[in-house]
């Protein structure tokens, strides 16, 4: 597990000047004090404190510690790319469907970190103002993208003052000017950077063209630098990708002084956690073996550096790579099972524990494990099942399946439950290697309980106990008679004296037994068909053998097997086994004949591999097994890089991943109030990045946990949904908004779907940003698609934020957001936007408001909320809502903010129009309207009605009838095509908009009342 401290520590700078003898400028020799810098942030100020991101301080703990310029990098200038550049497009978007999405930022850190990997290994020494020119320079240059010119040049005059008038605009904004305080003595070399990190597009060598102050040899450095970076973070997409890109290994040669090659290791798939153990494997074994340098990380792969220099060393066998593979595989699990006893659990026939137990450890240890979890799972504070199974034996011998002059008599104490259900699991496990009669008999024997021998073999072990150790329970109810007073310690010397016993009684026959185990011999097999070490590798897919298994999976009686329900993989298959699938093995799968008796489904040995791991190595507070992963019906979430991860920000995703922690929305919802722009939501970092990572007691997240060396190449979490039989909305509510935030806060590409093995090999199978896995409906009537680009992830993010906020505001209930009404709400706003004012009226009702309430600070009113929601989901009748609005209240002011006064006008309109002939002529209903109209105005004139009259009885009278026409045309005409069940039908939400308008924009309308009433009196 990683476990950091909830402060990370940085480096604190001072300067001292000397004189660079190569640039014959002052550089700046770093020193170093320690400074101790809060998760969240704190400034050199402490009076003036500053929020730290939590990206910035995890990203900044994750580069090299004695690269300063790096470190002031990006404590000042990454804030301002996470704003500008997380969402900004630098290659794909709906723009370019043809290419892949890569954020601005990804390409940035993408070739950033890889470029100064390089030179710092190649020991190629960049002095203080050269690293901070590179950084310009490559952060600006796709400078064409970001101010949406194509043609950026220095050509000639007017177009160098266009090209640096834009590149000062940027520098000013991301604050480059304070990270180089030299930036205007070397803008021109920061120009011939940026025109030329592309050798074909948009290149400019001619040097009289620029102002240059960098000598040629160090500039053209510079430049090859920014190329490689360039090429890197666009062209690597899989470990070998550069045997295909001649220019890239050039790069390398260039900038390493042709010291490093690169080298890689792949796997032919993906297939989750089992994909990680094996990568791991091969890094350590590659990186401690051949000293190779892990270069980027790939969801199936890792590309390394090696020295050229170095001598040509003997690559690692398969079958050498296969049993390291295993050893880790095992050192994985045993020390995580050792501690979390993960899968112990006790149903209605007693104890049990997942049949994985038996692949990590041997029958001594199997017993101790089974000894401990006895303990936890048989603690005092549970309801002993001694007096059950005492009742059941009484039946029995009724039934005379018990002999009469057996006795039947003891406690209902804890203590029985836990030495029945030990002996019992003693009786069974060494009666593996002997007869389970012989392990009984010793047993009975050590406890001196021979008088009870006969009577302990009558008591019947078939089906007539129903799965029950009944045998053991009367054995142990009899023993803690004869010993009573019994403590916990004493019980469990008890239970390690048997098990001493008992393994010393069988150890030839436990010692032949471990000698025979196969281990996972289906890992090894699996192994040797999949890696790829620099070409060397059989990489196999044994096709024939899949399409002759799934064949036969459609057969009936001899031949025929049950197909793995997960995969098509060539392994045997087994019938799923409820503690070691993380699901229901009795449920539908295609794979099986729609006429068969067959309940149970069928699972591959790989599987069952992967399947095992999921329960071992990912925590969570909830101790699943078997079908409850169902229950709580969890959705996994997978994170793919954008193209790949770099050391740095693999340890970056790392600690983010580690650090995730429940979402809660009530918390994102309050953040939101205040805006839904692109860095508000960047800031719910602090609401979804714990400051330490969370122990598994408070962690409800199910998340891989690995040794704190190794980095996980592929990131993924399962959301569980809480609560009680929760529905299938509920369970795809977080997990919809989180696919969608994920990449701004990880910078990641993400896929969220129910299925337990990834959908994709690797980044490189699919380009868009975001894939929702057949999502819910509700996500489809706000959504209207599944797969997002990164360009329409902003947008989908604020329209499924505002549907949430909306079903809070109307439905929630003792904190509990009631999820199950997402789908009404999604259904009725797609049907038409308006019902977003429908929501908004039946929130004030429910709160009991005649007008809403003043706005908390910085938050904007209810109303205006409201309005915004409209906006973020697509609403386009806004501006006709505001037409009528205004036209209405042009003469006629409400004299309080309840909506039968605002809207008193409004609803005479449509009153007339309604409930008129079907064959009036328009301008007869035109006319009826205005009369109806002029009437309601002179009673609120002579204080007949409520309200106010603002304009002079000449002035109403045209005011009227130009709001009276522009309702039948606008309104009833075009928007309501002329149907008076249209009006009848939406006229209600019509109304709640022009009320929401009217209670945002009431103030454009008032004037003082004295004056008002002279002018309308006159």
């Amino acid at each position: 597990m990683v476990t950091t401290n909830s402060a990370l520590c940085f480096q604190k700078t001072r300067s001292c000047y000397t004189l660079n003898p190569i640039l014959g400028v002052e550089r700046r020799i770093l020193m170093v004090d320690q400074l101790e810098l809060d998760f969240m942030g704190i400034s050199d100020d402490p009076q003036e404190p500053q929020r730290l991101h939590a990206q910035i301080a995890l990203l900044k703990s994750a580069v090299d510690p004695s690269d300063f310029v790096l470190i002031d990098y990006i404590d000042k200038i990454v804030p301002q790319m996470l704003e500008e550049y997380t969402l900004q497009p630098a290659k794909g978007s709906t723009g370019w469907a043809d290419k892949y999405d890569q954020s601005m930022l990804a390409h940035i850190l993408n070739g950033i970190f890889p470029t100064l990997t390089i030179v710092r290994t190649a020991g190629q020494p960049l002095s203080e103002l050269e690293e901070q020119l590179y950084l310009i320079a490559y952060s600006f240059h796709d400078l064409d993208k970001l101010v949406g010119i194509r043609d950026l040049s220095v050509s000639d005059a007017e177009k160098s003052k266009q090209f640096y008038a834009y590149l000062d605009e940027w520098v000013s904004k991301l604050h480059f000017d304070e990270f180089c305080p030299d930036y205007r003595e070397y803008r021109g070399d920061i120009a011939y950077l940026i025109l030329n990190t592309q050798k074909k597009w948009g290149a400019d060598l001619n040097l009289q063209n620029f102002d240059l102050r960098l000598p040629g040899r160090r500039r053209q450095y510079l430049r090859v630098m920014c190329t490689a970076s360039d090429l890197v973070a666009y062209l690597l997409k899989n470990p070998s990708a550069f045997r295909e890109r001649v220019n890239v290994s050039e790069s390398l040669t260039h900038l390493s002084g042709g010291k490093l090659e690169f080298t890689y290791h792949k796997l032919a798939e993906n297939r989750g956690m089992i994909t990680n153990v094996i990568n791991n494997a091969l890094l350590r074994m590659l990186r401690d073996r051949l000293g190779w340098k892990p270069f980027l990380f790939f969801p199936t792969g890792v590309t390394y550096l090696r020295e050229r220099s170095s001598e040509d060393t003997i690559l690692p066998t398969l079958d050498e790579i296969a049993e390291d593979t295993e050893n880790q595989l095992i050192a994985y699990c045993a020390g995580r099972l050792e501690v979390n006893l993960n899968g112990f659990t006790r149903d209605g026939k007693g104890f049990k524990f997942p049949d994985y137990y038996y692949d990590f450890f041997q029958i001594p240890q199997l017993l101790k494990l089974i000894s401990i979890g006895c303990f936890r799972v048989l603690h005092e504070n549970k309801s002993p099942s001694a007096e059950k199974r005492l009742q059941k034996m009484l039946q029995l011998q009724e039934r005379g399946d018990i002999p009469s002059d057996v006795r039947l008599d003891f406690e209902n104490d804890m203590r029985v439950d836990q030495l029945a259900e030990y002996l019992y699991e003693v009786e069974k496990h060494v009666g593996v290697v002997t007869s389970r009669g012989a392990v009984s008999v010793e047993i009975v024997r050590f406890l001196d309980m021979q008088e009870y021998q006969t009577a302990f073999e009558a008591i019947p072990r078939d089906k007539r106990a129903g799965g029950v150790p009944l045998h053991w329970y009367f054995l142990a109810g009899k023993y803690l008679v004869k010993n009573r007073g019994l403590d916990a310690n004493r019980m469990e010397d008890l239970f390690t004296s048997v098990a001493n016993q008992v393994v010393a009684t069988f150890k030839v026959e436990i010692e032949q037994h471990e000698v025979e185990k196969e281990g996972f011999k289906v890992l090894r097999e699996y192994v040797q068909q999949i890696v790829n070490i620099n070409g060397h590798g059989k990489i196999e897919h044994n096709f024939g053998v899949e399409l002759d298994r799934y064949t036969n999976t459609k057969k009936k009686g001899r031949g025929s097997n049950a197909g793995c329900s997960l995969c098509s993989s060539p392994f045997d298959t087994n019938k799923q086994r409820d503690t070691s699938v993380i699901f229901s093995n009795q449920v539908y799968s295609n794979k099986n004949l729609l006429n068969s008796s067959l309940l149970v489904r069928g699972i591959c040995e790989l599987c069952e591999v992967e399947m095992m791991l999921r329960q071992i190595m990912i925590r969570s507070k909830l101790n699943l097994v078997g079908g409850r992963y169902d229950d709580v019906k969890i959705k996994w979430l997978y994170l793919y890089p954008s193209y790949f991860f770099t050391t740095e920000t693999a340890k970056f995703i790392s600690d983010m991943y580690h650090r995730l922690k429940n979402l809660n929305f009530f918390h994102v919802r309050k953040a939101l109030h205040k805006g839904m722009t692109v860095s508000n939501f960047i800031n719910l970092d602090e609401i979804m990045i714990n400051s330490e990572i969370p122990e598994p007691d408070d962690d409800y997240l199910l998340k891989m946990e690995f040794d704190t060396n190794d980095l996980g190449t592929f990131y993924f979490c399962g959301i569980p949904t809480l609560g009680k039989n929760p529905t299938d909305t509920e369970s795809w509510a977080l997990p919809t908004f989180l696919g969608l935030l994920m990449p701004l806060v990880f910078n990641a590409k993400v896929v969220v779907t129910e299925s337990q093995i990834p959908l994709y090999q690797s980044s490189e199978e699919w380009k868009e940003t975001v894939v929702l896995d057949a999502p819910h409906s509700f996500a489809r009537h706000i959504l209207k698609q599944d797969k997002f680009r990164i360009d329409e992830i902003d947008p989908a993010l604020r329209k499924v934020a505002a549907s949430y906020d909306i079903n809070i505001d109307v439905f929630q209930k003792d904190r509990s957001p009631q999820w199950q009404h997402l789908n009404e709400i999604a259904r009725n706003i797609d049907t038409d936007p308006l019902y977003v004012f429908h929501y908004l009226e039946a929130f004030r009702r429910k709160q009991s408001w005649d007008s809403f309430p003043k706005p908390r600070e910085e938050e904007p009113s209810i109303p205006e909320r409201y309005i915004q929601i409209y906006h973020h989901i697509g609403g386009d009748k806004m501006s006709l809502i505001e037409e009528v609005a205004s036209r209405c209240f042009k003469f006629y002011s409400p004299d309080k903010f309840r909506p039968n006064s605002v809207l008193k006008v409004l609803t005479l309109v449509e009153d007339v129009i309604v409930n008129s002939e079907p064959k009036i002529c328009p301008e007869d209903l035109n006319y009826q309207v205005i009369g109806e109209v002029s009437n309601l105005m002179q009673r609120v004139r002579t204080s007949r009605a409520q309200g106010y009259a603002r304009l002079p009885v000449g002035e109403e009278a045209s005011a009227i009838h130009e709001f009276v026409q522009y309702f039948y045309h606008a309104v009833f005409i075009e928007y309501y095509e002329g149907e008076r069940g249209l009006l009848r039908q939406a006229r209600n939400r019509f109304n709640a908009g022009i009320n929401a308008w009217y209670q945002v924009n009431w103030r454009q309308f008032q004037t003082k009342k004295a004056e008002e009433n002279n002018n309308a009196n006159n």
